[in-house]
């Protein structure tokens, strides 16, 4: 664990648990004064010990489903052998907002319009591989998600896993089934409001001013939007901690194959159950499929948990074949993001302006 005092895991705990508190806010629910918790933030960020994100609720843009990949590359096709091509792949497609990528391995889940971008992007990207001869024997998985059809019960929340780690003794106030974003149609957005909504996911970390600057909008006008993005459930504000400045050494993906004779509601209180794994920091599930995100101290507390967790859902008869994992030691990743959303804003909304 990296050297932090007990009032800087609290405030950490208390800045990724609540991220859209300001620091007197903050103050209310955690034991710690307003001066204090300012002057730890400002160090935290100042060290890196955590990022800010925006992220757009995706059924609102018009985005119909997710896509999750994994799999494995050819040992002689590292990272730097695969980057350019990569590059160039991702410049193509911006819809990808989630990566970590190893010398061995790739993870990462995008948002598209419909089933027609989605294959647009797994044929250009599975024949860019293959003419390069990067892919290994078992190859890329893709496992979609239509969003109508699917529940995400966490995205990218770590609050869990540090309240346990930190040993921090709060009450917990979150329903555990709820719904990360709400189940909506797509929205009409303004010209004016898709290039605020723009500015704001790609600029996380500045205020109304500053988001007014580059807009060319009055501070006032960009406060009133950002409000109304929230109360509507437009945006949603996360704080990612910084996993390998805390010593975390694994990340761990589990692509789970549902038994067809239970519906998500039929295993209601199975997905109770694994949202108690404060280990989790993302679950997206369907009838069929569900993936879970994961990230550990090390293997052995990883695998501990995971074969605790599948035991019990094996006996529930929840599971229809064996799980795939995969793992990739957090101090091999070469190249990981958690919120590239502001490209696939552009794109979905077709905003003409940089900003």
């Amino acid at each position: 664990m990296a050297k932090l005092t007990e009032r800087e895991k609290m405030v950490l705990y208390g800045l990724v648990r609540w991220p859209n508190l300001n620091d007197i806010e903050l103050s209310k629910k955690i034991p710690v004064k307003r001066p204090t918790i300012t002057a730890i933030r400002n160090k935290l960020k100042r060290e890196d010990y955590f990022s800010d994100i925006i992220a757009p609720n995706f059924e609102m843009l018009g985005c119909e489903m997710l896509v999750f990949r994994y799999g494995s590359f050819n040992p002689i096709a590292t990272y730097e052998v695969r980057k350019k091509y990569l590059a160039e792949i991702l410049e193509k497609f911006p819809e990808v907002f989630f990566r970590q990528t190893s010398d061995s391995q790739r993870v990462s889940i995008s948002a598209y319009a419909n089933f027609t971008e989605a294959m647009r992007y797994v044929e250009h990207a599975y024949m860019t591989y293959c003419k390069h001869d990067l892919l290994s024997n078992d190859g890329i998985r893709h496992i979609f998600f239509p969003l109508k059809l699917s529940k995400l019960l966490r995205f990218f929340d770590y609050s869990q896993l540090l309240k346990r780690d930190f040993r921090i003794n709060l009450k917990d106030d979150k329903s555990p089934l709820e719904s990360v974003f709400r189940d909506v149609e797509r929205r009409e957005f303004t010209e004016n409001e898709k290039l605020v909504l723009y500015a704001l996911v790609k600029y996380p970390e500045l205020n109304d001013r500053e988001i007014a600057k580059k807009v060319s909008m009055t501070r006032q006008s960009i406060n009133k939007m950002r409000k109304k993005f929230e109360v509507e459930g437009v945006i949603k504000r996360i704080r990612i901690p910084n996993i390998k400045k805390l010593d975390y050494e694994v990340l761990a993906l589990v692509h789970f194959f549902n038994n067809p004779k239970y519906s998500m509601e039929d295993r209601r209180e199975g997905l109770k159950h694994v949202l108690s794994y404060p280990a989790i920091v993302f679950l997206l599930v369907s009838n069929l499929e569900s993936v879970v995100i994961g990230v550990e101290k090390t293997f052995t507390s990883l695998k501990k948990d995971y074969d605790k967790f599948l035991g019990w859902y094996k006996k529930a008869d929840f599971i229809g074949k064996e799980p795939v994992m995969v793992v990739i030691p957090i101090e091999e990743i070469k190249e990981g993001t958690y919120g590239r959303y502001h490209q696939l804003v552009k794109k979905v909304l077709q905003i003409k302006h940089e900003v």
